[in-house]
């Protein structure tokens, strides 16, 4: 076989994020075979759900994916069998991944999206939740998030923020302070 099968996670094409039980966990996946000495057969070769599934992964061919990733990527593997496979394989970046970044970036982990942007931030670490500053409603007019400054100390608040604008109808000086 020269190329890898169709379901072969290393293929540019392939499902993203699945990768069987590792799924979403392409590190977990991948590690073991491009850093140690682990043996990856082929998938499609394997039923996983037999009692005998140890035996035939060891007696299955290798992952032909995998062979040409590292051989597009130039890399070594510390596994002796796969490593002399890899020496017969052709390189196909077009069809399989070049780069181990590749990999996880297409296999990377998928959460659903946060109804709200502060909880996405939040997720993300982008936000500490003990900091969320409220906003003034107002006029938009590009500033939004700026920080509130009417051009004297009259209007400064540290911390608060304005939603675009310096003075409006909520910030008149007529409107009675509660």
């Amino acid at each position: 076989m020269k190329r890898p099968c169709s379901e072969c996670p290393f293929r540019r094409l392939s499902a993203p994020g699945y990768l069987g039980e590792a799924s979403f966990r392409p590190r977990e996946f991948l590690g073991p075979h491009w850093h140690g000495e682990a043996r990856l057969p082929c998938h499609m070769q394997v039923d996983w759900t037999a009692p005998d599934a140890q035996k035939q992964a060891q007696e299955a061919p290798l992952c032909k994916g995998l062979l040409i990733m590292a051989k597009n990527a130039c890399k070594r593997l510390d596994n002796a069998e796969a490593a002399a496979a890899k020496d017969e394989t052709e390189a196909d970046p077009d069809l399989v991944f070049r780069f181990e970044s590749e990999f996880h970036q297409h296999h990377q982990e998928i959460r659903p999206m946060a109804w709200s942007s502060n909880q996405r931030l939040v997720e993300s670490g982008l936000l500490n939740p003990n900091s969320i500053s409220a906003f003034r409603a107002g006029y938009a007019d590009g500033f939004q998030g700026a920080e509130m400054w009417a051009g004297n100390d009259r209007d400064f608040q540290p911390g608060a923020y304005r939603a675009g604008y310096t003075a409006g109808a909520g910030d008149s000086p007529n409107k009675p302070k509660t």
